[in-house]
């Protein structure tokens, strides 16, 4: 059960007193303490918030309630006010003129020329003067690459020549060269040999 009269606060954790009613509400106009204030009738307790002490709430400030702050809404229709038409606004956003205004001008050469021959703003006269610093100082373009053949490309140019060159030396030096057998075993070597060579161009790393 709570003492009529709390002799002993806790403050920061800390027991104070004893106080007597009248130290205690100069602690509650000086706001040290509160409702939420432990206190007790001993030092050692039991302890209570000291706004269930029925002999301070006299002199304590009234409990703050927690609520909604009102809403003001302004009034911007008058009760006269003749109801919106949905045909009416869709039939007035798609009129030219102030509401929709075409993309680009009927005349676009026209405008074009005469936008040109009009004096340059502020704001064109800027973006010309950057323009021109920026073309003052930027790095020369580096000249377009030059194609050079590859060593890939070289080994495998250098190997169709000395195997065409040798395919073609055996049956010149054998004399069989224009027979018709002759020329068919020689033309199915020359298709395997350079479709080898071919293949392993396309599957040698790059370098």
């Amino acid at each position: 059960m709570n003492p009529t009269i709390p002799r002993f606060l806790r403050i920061d954790g800390e027991v104070r007193g004893p106080c007597d009613l009248a130290a205690i509400r100069r602690l509650v106009e000086n706001e040290v303490v509160s409702r939420e204030t432990e206190a007790a009738g001993a030092a050692s307790g039991p302890w209570f918030p000291l706004g269930a002490f029925t002999t301070v709430t006299a002199f304590l400030p009234p409990r703050r309630e927690l609520g909604f702050k009102a809403t003001e809404f302004d009034v911007i229709n008058s009760p006269g006010s003749p109801s919106l038409d949905v045909r009416e606004a869709i039939a007035s956003a798609q009129t030219e003129g102030l509401v929709l205004r075409p993309s680009h001008p009927p005349d676009l050469a026209a405008h074009l020329a005469a936008k040109a021959a009009a004096p340059a703003n502020e704001v064109e006269m800027m973006v010309r003067a950057v323009r021109q610093v920026e073309a003052q100082y930027a790095p020369a373009p580096p000249p377009p690459p030059k194609w050079r053949p590859s060593r890939r490309l070289k080994l495998m140019v250098a190997l169709a020549v000395i195997g065409n060159t040798l395919l073609a030396a055996i049956p010149i030096g054998y004399g069989m060269w224009g027979e018709s057998w002759t020329m068919t075993i020689l033309g199915g070597w020359a298709v395997l040999y350079n479709g080898g060579l071919a293949l392993l161009y396309f599957t040698m790393p790059k370098d």
